[in-house]
């Protein structure tokens, strides 16, 4: 009997593994594995905070180096994960579509993108974000391109307020700047690469001149330099319309976050 009892313990645990390696998430995009590899390192690390002080210290640490990989990838190219919530509501001439995009690296651990993207009703049959969602399923794998979004204090923004779920379940509020059930590169032209690092660069002269820091001259004078209208004259149609679509998520998120 015991030995039965034991063999099938041995199953069960055996199925158990298969099941787990079976769910666990595969990582085809390196600074996607980066990324997870933080959140991974500070829910390990977390579990050694012994008192509140600590805690709060150690979730600020993690505030500020989150936010370091944030503004040094500006934006995640061609990472992927499971679609779901894929919908739709209107709000007086626009329609908000919205979905949700997570994966789940390991048991106990799960990270979400909320996306909302806005567009006239009127225009909705020549949106590429609405009529690329349309056309996905939910609970498909996709890939995507998109920056996570932050407020005005430079702070990242969650679907949720807890702190102690943005480290093993976070829902970041995410700006999607493109979709395929497909993989793509994983890196973007040169020439779009500078014209994305130039968009945030004049949204933080933007923030700069609404603080006072510099004045409108100056802004101007900044902003002409960076000569973003010649840039984007060297970019494919869609390269154009992808920064099109960057500057109008960072222009809307300056004036409402």
């Amino acid at each position: 009997m015991t030995t039965k009892i034991l063999t099938a313990l041995f199953f069960l645990a055996f199925v158990c593994s298969c099941d787990s390696t079976q769910n666990k998430h595969t990582f085809q995009n390196k600074t996607q594995e980066k990324f997870d590899n933080l959140l991974k390192a500070t829910r390990e690390n977390g579990y050694s905070q012994t008192n509140d002080i600590q805690k709060k210290e150690f979730l600020a640490n993690f505030d500020t180096s989150l936010i370091h990989f944030i503004d040094s990838s500006k934006v995640f190219v061609n990472w992927n994960g499971t679609i779901s919530d894929i919908k739709t509501r209107e709000v007086d001439t626009m329609t908000i579509i919205s979905c949700k995009i997570s994966y789940k690296p390991e048991e106990y651990r799960e990270v979400s993108f909320h996306c909302d993207h806005a567009v006239a009703t009127a225009k909705v049959n020549t949106d590429s974000i609405y009529q690329k969602l349309k056309n996905i399923s939910d609970f498909s794998t996709v890939y995507f391109d998109g920056f996570i979004i932050k407020d005005a204090d430079n702070k990242v923004l969650y679907d949720y307020g807890s702190d102690y779920l943005k480290i093993a379940f976070p829902d970041y509020k995410f700006n999607l700047l493109d979709i395929s059930t497909q993989p793509r590169s994983d890196t973007l032209s040169r020439n779009l690469q500078f014209v994305i690092n130039v968009n945030f660069e004049v949204v933080e002269l933007l923030k700069q001149k609404a603080q006072k820091k510099i004045t409108d001259a100056e802004w101007q004078k900044k902003t002409k330099a960076l000569r973003l209208d010649n840039l984007e004259d060297k970019l494919t149609p869609f390269e154009k319309a992808y920064s099109t679509r960057l500057k109008q998520y960072l222009f809307s998120d300056f004036l409402y976050r």
